[in-house]
């Protein structure tokens, strides 16, 4: 799997680059950006994965015409990393921000923001922030999420 992914990210690092050189505007750049950031999370190579990720977050809010679902899949991305390197308090500014986008996903999205907002409502209850805690989780099972689907380490 590592070699797969090793070769997703040259080949998405040449497609940033291509974009850069046939001058294809930011929409293509921010989609670039994530697609090579979420190849590096995978590769665990956080810190390259948390600033492309956040390169492409700030090109999406200063699009002329702003797609929710683009921003949300940004801060979710960035939860997620910020939980997977140990790092969660880093990750609740996104949580909250997700917060209010989170009706607009379907399927495998809406079940990935789901286990987000639950994995980050344990966490805040671990911090005795009980209202935060049940406001998240709350939003987490009403959106379908069954903690049997989560893998907890």
């Amino acid at each position: 799997r590592h070699n797969r992914l090793a070769v997703a990210e040259q080949a998405c690092y040449r497609a940033l680059v291509n974009v850069d050189w046939g001058h294809l505007g930011d929409f293509q750049k921010s989609q670039r950006l994530y697609n090579l950031a979420r190849i590096k999370r995978k590769l665990n190579k956080f810190e390259e994965a948390g600033k492309l990720y956040k390169d492409s977050l700030a090109i999406e809010e200063k699009l002329p015409k702003q797609s929710n679902e683009n921003l949300g899949r940004r801060l979710a991305e960035l939860a997620i990393l910020y939980e997977q390197c140990g790092r969660i308090a880093d990750g609740f500014p996104y949580v909250h921000r997700l917060y209010a986008l989170a009706e607009i996903y379907q399927g495998g999205e809406k079940k990935t923001v789901a286990a987000v907002f639950y994995i980050y409502s344990l966490d805040l209850k671990k911090q005795q922030k009980t209202a935060e805690a049940e406001k998240l989780a709350s939003k987490a099972f009403d959106m379908g999420f069954d903690p049997k689907d989560l893998e907890l380490d």
